[in-house]
């Protein structure tokens, strides 16, 4: 927890001015996909597994989400 967090909170997001409250709001929702994606292109990218349409499309797929995410769509 949080030094200072209300007790079933994680994190709370305070506006200091900069206008960027609700991008950061979207950004850190979207990090656990972000996490989950990089975990699933990993193998690709270290281990040279075979890159298929298949693995391409549900990659492509899961990027997009990310991005739904963060821009909150």
């Amino acid at each position: 927890m949080i030094s200072g967090a209300l007790p079933g909170y994680l994190a709370e997001i305070r506006d200091c001015g900069s206008g960027d409250v609700f991008a950061n709001a979207r950004l850190i929702a979207a990090a656990p996909f972000l996490l989950e994606l990089l975990l699933s292109a990993l193998p690709y990218i270290e281990e040279g597994e075979e890159f298929n349409k298949t693995t391409h499309r549900n990659l492509s797929k899961q990027v997009r989400a990310v991005i739904a995410e963060f821009l909150g769509e």
